[in-house]
């Protein structure tokens, strides 16, 4: 998808700083919003340049052409120029907030809270470690997402993704074709449009054991083998597809809107109407 340009301002002694966006995704990715949280913030600040003076603890500005790994940590917010693969380190800040072009990005952050937004490319983006608040939006690329011990909220776009969540809350979005991997903490993955999941736990998940289970599915098939704990809930909705609750029985499992079946340790008794169009349950 062409990019198009996002501007953002470069604080009060820099021209603004354009960034290239897919262009369908300027809006839905919340980059023209974080652009405007960073423009009336920082528009009378004056920013640093990565390079010129090192990041600071404000607003800093990374330019095209940037070498190495840049180190952004302890900065408010940061404007990442490049449209080639770049290695980034955050975090370190109460709130930050990271807002990058389509170059394809590849940052972490193991300490405070941090926003990104990329505006395409394949990026990797991990918070492992982390017990912050942490949110990741990311557009059509192919991307690896680790979330962190905290809450992380996880949406890789609509590319082939990798997510692989932590020992913390985390809910993520699944807009492409995702692989997602559960860690040992509670998870809730909800399939919009037109992606598909499939999602692994158990000795399949994050260091061989998973927490419980939040899915619901969407208008394609996706495939859910919950392998953790107790108590998992999966919708399938007209998607349908195939669904193992947790190992520890007491799950719910829903096939589809009306042709519902429902799981406990007793076993899966459908509703009269029972499964529809092949959907497979298991799990109790």
């Amino acid at each position: 998808m062409a990019g198009s340009p996002l501007t953002v301002t470069g604080g009060s002694d820099h021209a603004a700083i354009s960034l290239q966006f897919d262009a369908a995704d300027r809006a839905r990715l919340g980059g023209e919003a974080l652009a405007s949280m960073i423009d009336g913030q920082y528009s009378a600040t004056q920013a640093s340049v990565y390079g010129a003076g090192g990041p600071g603890s404000g607003y800093v500005i990374v330019p095209s052409g940037a070498a190495g790994t840049v180190d952004v940590s302890g900065a408010s917010a940061a404007v990442i120029q490049d449209t080639a693969p770049l290695t980034v380190t955050g975090g370190g800040a109460a709130s930050q907030s990271v807002l990058a072009s389509d170059g394809g990005l590849s940052f972490s952050a193991a300490t405070g809270s941090t926003t990104v937004v990329a505006g395409g490319g394949d990026n990797s983006v991990s918070f492992a470690g982390g017990t912050g608040t942490n949110v990741v939006t990311l557009s059509t690329g192919d991307d690896t997402v680790v979330g962190g011990d905290g809450a992380t909220t996880i949406d890789a776009g609509s590319g082939s993704n990798l997510v692989r969540t932590g020992a913390g809350t985390s809910s993520v979005i699944v807009e492409g074709r995702d692989r997602v991997e559960l860690g040992s903490g509670t998870a809730s993955v909800g399939v919009i449009g037109a992606g598909s999941a499939t999602v692994v736990g158990g000795s399949s998940g994050v260091g061989g054991s998973s927490g419980s289970l939040t899915f619901q599915g969407g208008a394609d098939a996706s495939t859910v083998d919950g392998g953790g704990t107790a108590g998992d809930r999966i919708e399938g909705r007209d998607g349908g597809g195939s669904f193992t609750g947790g190992s520890g029985g007491a799950n719910t499992v829903l096939c589809r809107t009306r042709h519902h079946a429902e799981h406990s340790t007793q076993g899966c008794t459908p509703y009269p109407q029972g499964c529809a169009h092949g959907d497979r349950t298991a799990g109790v």
